[in-house]
């Protein structure tokens, strides 16, 4: 996510903890570990697949359907671009250019990604289009709730099926509306509540799993730590907040959940030449290294589907 102008705060779009540097470094943190279901993420069973794994006749993973593609992650760049990355290997592959028709002020903002590998991008002015990551090509969505703008996205399972929701933050104001979902596809939101006082003043983007749950990642553009959390999609509320000390004073952020890992994605500069740093979070070890020092990229959001491993590959 970019940064956002003439705010008295800037928020949270994802980012993971001690980015970029040549050494691994350890963030502070709480220690909380982020259970699958609700377990220990180490007791959880591994799903099957992952990029390389054995495809079906159709090109699909015959245990759920899902196609490699649908197990990358995604990334939206304040250029309009798409890039894949294979978070298993690094592997960072230039997609397409968006032809969203969005108003000459809007700007790229977040993204999510669907279970058909197909992105649900936001820009600034509040508008969401759905995307064929492959060629950029764009299909104006129904979507209109007034008062939303920028707003952090992501795709949740409904507990271990694969069925999935659209849930967005919102992240305009101090006193911002919190967590919504979106039903698919009328594109209706629903109100469902605030994320309470671990994330006072910030406002999480928004990364799920294919096993039920749905995280926030916030930031703050001064000196105050980032944060992330488990947010309860009933409510709203974000619970096992971790403060991650070496996450300060950011200007365009991401942030994606993979094999049981998150990958933040932050630039501290608002230079529009900018590249990203990525930080990878392990909620195992409840510790964060520097994962890759210089994307090549300036990423302002991240999709993963619901497709996407969630234990360790």
């Amino acid at each position: 996510r970019p940064p956002m102008m003439q705010m008295t705060r800037l928020w949270s779009c994802l980012l993971l903890p001690c980015l970029l540097s040549a050494a691994a470094c350890s963030s502070s943190s709480s220690g909380s570990r982020f259970g699958a279901s609700g377990e220990d993420a180490g007791s959880s069973t591994p799903a099957d697949g992952g990029p390389g794994f054995d495809l079906g006749a159709d090109g699909s993973h015959s245990s759920d359907g899902c196609s490699d593609a649908a197990r990358l992650v995604y990334l939206f760049t304040s250029d309009g671009k798409i890039h894949s990355l294979n978070p298993k290997t690094k592997a960072l592959s230039y997609l397409s250019l968006l032809s969203c028709k969005s108003s000459i002020v809007s700007v790229p903002n977040s993204m999510a990604v669907d279970r058909d590998a197909v992105a649900w991008v936001n820009y600034s002015d509040g508008k969401i289009y759905r995307v064929q990551t492959s060629t950029g090509a764009c299909i104006s969505t129904a979507f209109a709730a007034p008062g939303w703008g920028r707003m952090g996205m992501g795709f949740s399972t409904e507990g271990t099926t694969k069925n999935e929701t659209l849930y967005i933050s919102d992240v305009e104001g101090l006193n911002g509306r919190g967590l919504a979902s979106v039903g698919l596809p009328t594109m209706t939101l629903t109100s469902i509540g605030g994320f309470g006082p671990d994330v006072s003043g910030l406002t999480p983007e928004l990364t799920g799993t294919g096993d039920g749950r749905l995280f926030g990642f916030s930031v703050s553009g001064g000196n105050v730590p980032a944060k992330l959390g488990q947010i309860d999609k009933s409510i709203g509320s974000a619970s096992n907040v971790v403060s991650l000390s070496d996450i300060r004073n950011v200007t365009a952020w991401a942030f994606s959940f993979w094999g049981g890992d998150f990958y933040l994605y932050h630039s501290s500069s608002s230079a529009s030449t900018a590249t990203s740093r990525v930080t990878r979070y392990s909620p195992s070890s409840a510790t964060s290294e520097i994962y890759i020092n210089d994307l090549g990229i300036r990423v302002v959001g991240a999709g993963v589907s619901t497709c996407a491993p969630t234990t360790p590959q």
